[in-house]
């Protein structure tokens, strides 16, 4: 059951807010262009986002996890990480290493 205090926060969400608030997305080409800016104004404008999965494959001789380490030192990402949203680091990778089996898990059904 949500507080008076919840309900007050979340009806001063924006539309675009609400939309997202505890659902998880599935993006492709997180690491170029477009989707390093996307993923970088889903995290800091969307604080009740529930999971962002990052399809990302091995390219050029860097696993995905350094890839992931790589968009995330990337110097967009710096006001997201001195926000106040529990966007971290430590966060990100340990959802990448749990879903990184269950994606191989998902791949082998096709």
């Amino acid at each position: 059951m949500q507080t008076e205090m919840e309900d007050e926060a979340y009806s001063e969400l924006t539309p675009i807010q609400k939309f997202f608030f505890g659902r998880s997305v599935f993006i492709t080409g997180a690491t170029g262009f477009v989707g390093k800016v996307l993923v970088e104004k889903l995290l800091r404008c969307c604080p009740g986002i529930g999971m962002l999965y990052l399809l990302m494959r091995p390219k050029r001789k860097r696993t995905a996890e350094e890839r992931l380490d790589k968009l995330f030192q990337a110097e967009l990402f710096s006001k997201s990480k001195r926000s106040a949203s529990p966007f971290s680091k430590e966060s990100a990778s340990h959802r990448w290493r749990s879903s990184e089996r269950q994606a191989r898990d998902f791949g082998r059904t096709f």
